[in-house]
Formats: structure tokens, sequence, C-alpha cells
């Protein structure tokens, strides 16, 4: 397929998406960010508490491990969403070059019995026209 045929073909496939969907690279990008936001907040909530336990401070180890731990969840949800809407991005675009194939195929049909139609038509024609 040439390039110029390529970039036809995406934008036809861009035509037929969601614009709010969003890029696939955009979701997969945000998650892989999620995942190391997650193993960063990881790390410093361990440093923190090994601090606090080094520092004999009970409490404030109880409280740095629970909002750690609510922390560590809330990245690890985003970290999801975005990798689902990553999947549901890919299967939009999918969809569409379905679509859009299947147009093709309904074009060259449509073209095809056209082509048959209009040779009939010049083929009665020339049998009427040596009748006469």
């Amino acid at each position: 397929m040439k390039w110029r045929e390529k970039i036809k073909m995406k934008w036809r496939i861009d035509s037929h998406i969601n614009v709010f969907k969003g890029n696939p690279i955009e979701h997969l990008v945000l998650c892989y960010l999620y995942r190391l936001l997650e193993w960063f907040a990881i790390t410093m909530v361990g440093l923190l508490a090994l601090y606090e336990i080094l520092d004999y401070q009970w409490l404030a180890v109880i409280i740095v491990s629970i909002g750690g731990i609510c922390l560590v969840m809330v990245l690890k949800i985003g970290s999801k969403n975005e990798y689902r809407a990553y999947k549901d991005c890919l299967k939009a675009r999918q969809q569409a070059y379905e679509q859009v194939k299947q147009e093709d195929m309904q074009a060259l049909r449509k073209q095809a019995w056209l082509d048959s139609a209009n040779q009939g038509k010049t083929e009665l024609d020339q049998k009427l026209n040596h009748k006469e």
C-alpha cells in the first residue's frame, strides 16, 4: 500500500472514532506514569515508615502506613482505568478499520454490479442496433 493510500485510510478510520476517547498512546503513557508514581509512592512511604520506626513514633508509623496504602490504591485504580481506556481505544480503532474495509468492499461490489449492468445494456443496444 502506498503512503498516500495509508494516509487516506488513516483519515477515514479517524473519522469514525469518537474524538473524546483520546489517543491510545496517551492512555498508555498515563498508565505507565501511574505505575511509576505508584512505585515511587511505595518507596517513599517505606522510607518514611522506616524513619518513624527508628524514631520510635508509632502513631506516625500508623498514619504514614495508612496514607501510603491509600495513595498506592488510588494510583493503582488510576493505572487500571487508563489501561482499560487504552484497550477501549484500540478496540474502537479496530472496529473503525473493519467498518472502513466493509465500506470499501461494498463500494467495490456496487461498482462491479454497475459495470455488469452497463455491459449488459451496451450488449442489448448492440443487438438492437444489429437487428435494425
